[in-house]
């Protein structure tokens, strides 16, 4: 379950990012994650994650929203664009193998809300 250290790189990014609002928050209501398809995660095991590792903290309470983005890429070959289904990554209009991949890779903190 790959989702808790996952979830622990989230929370590190969240504490720079929380740490440097400015004036500092009394607390935290929402985050906000954008999580490529390519990851892979179980969004019930992040938030059980995310729960588990902000108890006791000052992050307990804040929900955890999750945005996917789908796994796209383009082919160099016939100039196809769109979505690919893994674990196949081959054109679907000429066959070709090594698409290049346009989403799908993302993972980062996209917004917080905070209280103040």
């Amino acid at each position: 379950m790959h989702e808790f250290s996952i979830c622990t790189l989230l929370i590190k990014a969240l504490d720079q990012e929380y740490d440097a609002i400015q004036p500092p928050p009394t607390g935290l209501k929402s985050v906000s994650v954008m999580v490529g398809e390519l990851h892979q995660i179980v969004p019930d095991y992040l938030l059980g994650a995310f729960t588990a590792l902000t108890a006791d903290t000052r992050y307990e309470g804040a929900e955890l929203k999750l945005e996917f983005t789908a796994i796209t890429g383009s082919c160099s070959t016939c100039e196809w664009q769109g979505t690919i289904q893994p674990p196949l990554f081959v054109c679907p209009s000429c066959d070709k193998a090594g698409i290049d991949l346009i989403t799908g890779k993302e993972l980062f903190l996209q917004s917080l809300e905070v209280k103040t």
